[in-house]
């Protein structure tokens, strides 16, 4: 018979001593198939290569947690998870100094995404498009800079408060944001 629900499928791997680019590798993907994981933990050293991996052989992600692993490059990859449309909460590396552009443009079903407290800049179009992103909670230590169109057309952002530490806002951020109705700037933005 044929199941109108699909079902949760979770997985946690910890990268441990293997290097980093090599999650294709693991065992794990042996038993529970890299294509039926809804719920995926990943923690150890990570790189462009094993995002790209989670990006093209994890169709059926909904919930993914970063929070264990260092990315070697520092920088959540230029477009890598552009168009991940199963996505719908994210939880950061803690060492990320930046998201790159379009990183998770077009992230459709994206409602949540947990910003390190590391992170420095937001790159262009990094969220752009991401039409279930609601409410974004940025970091009150480092971040410093929203480059252009960063949330543009974010259609279901509803409000904003943008620390002090954020010197930088540069042009169409927030545009297209039809469904935002309050920012709150605080002390030091230029």
């Amino acid at each position: 018979s044929l199941s109108l629900f699909s079902q949760e499928v979770s997985l946690s791997i910890d990268m441990g001593t293997n290097q980093a680019g090599t999650l294709y590798e693991r065992p794990e993907f042996d038993s529970t198939p890299a294509g039926t994981v809804t719920n995926f933990t990943l923690s150890g050293e990570i790189n462009a290569l094993d995002i790209s991996f989670i990006r093209t052989n994890m169709s059926e992600l909904t919930s993914l947690d970063m929070r264990g692993t260092t990315i070697a490059e520092r920088t959540f990859p230029v477009s890598g998870f552009y168009g991940f449309s199963s996505l719908e909460t994210v939880v950061l590396p803690n060492n990320i100094i930046t998201i790159g552009e379009r990183a998770f443009e077009k992230c459709e079903n994206l409602g949540s995404i947990k910003l390190p407290d590391s992170l420095y800049k937001i790159d262009k179009n990094a969220f752009a498009n991401c039409n279930s992103l609601t409410r974004i909670t940025f970091p009150t230590r480092n971040l410093n800079a929203l480059e252009n169109s960063a949330f543009e057309n974010c259609i279901t952002l509803d409000s904003v408060i943008i620390p002090g530490n954020i010197r930088t806002i540069r042009d169409r951020v927030f545009t297209g944001c039809n469904s935002l109705a309050t920012i709150t700037l605080n002390n030091g933005i230029n």
